[in-house]
């Protein structure tokens, strides 16, 4: 219901909205999305996430995750790996379950999973994440993009400052001097999976 298609188009069309969106799986299995209320299924999600892409081509998908919800599985939590990996996302947040005193979740579902079987999940979809991450990254090398500057990062040995592109990428601008709120044509030169490196246009 948030993300109908004429909303989907809008963003599409319009270069004044940025090309990322944030939608949380929270897990990728029917029971548990059930418990945690949520009104979706994992078919239905991928099915949104398809109609995103096939509308906007070049959409920046970020997520939420929790991970060890009381009662879930491990081949419930690969569920959630498997979501992952067909969509790919852009980035990440991934957070165990932790009981919340006075919520529903507290009242009616123990906390049934170990504090090792969390740690080992998170591990698990954070190195799935840091991948994706970093091969979306690494597919802007030698792209030339508008970055938008946030702050200077200037030293004595390096002008430089940090910025986002249109799809929330966070960028190191390196040799640069803009002032914060400009829009720089960059150069993107290097990435890992949380940022691009990148140089002014010459």
């Amino acid at each position: 219901k948030d993300f109908p298609k004429p909303l989907l188009q809008l963003i599409a069309e319009r270069d004044n909205i940025c090309k990322q969106i944030h939608i949380p799986l929270q897990s990728g299995n029917d029971r548990i999305l059930k418990k945690m209320n949520r009104s979706y299924t994992q078919d239905e999600f991928l099915e949104l996430v398809g109609t995103m892409k096939s509308i906007i081509p070049n959409v920046a998908l970020s997520t939420d995750i929790i991970i060890g919800f009381p009662t879930e599985t491990h081949d419930e939590f690969l569920d959630t790996a498997k979501v992952m990996k067909a969509v790919e996302f852009d980035s990440a947040y991934i957070f165990k379950y932790s009981e919340r005193p006075n919520t529903r979740a507290a009242k009616v579902f123990p906390d049934t999973v170990t504090d090792q079987e969390k740690k080992d999940r998170i591990i698990y979809l954070n190195d799935i994440q840091s991948k994706h991450s970093l091969m979306k990254n690494q597919a802007l090398i030698g792209q030339t993009q508008d970055v938008f500057i946030e702050k200077s990062e200037s030293s004595r040995s390096d002008k430089a400052v940090v910025g986002r592109l249109d799809d929330n990428k966070l960028v190191h601008v390196h040799e640069c001097d803009a002032e914060v709120g400009a829009r720089v044509s960059v150069t993107i030169t290097g990435a890992s999976p949380h940022f691009c490196n990148a140089i002014p246009v010459q």
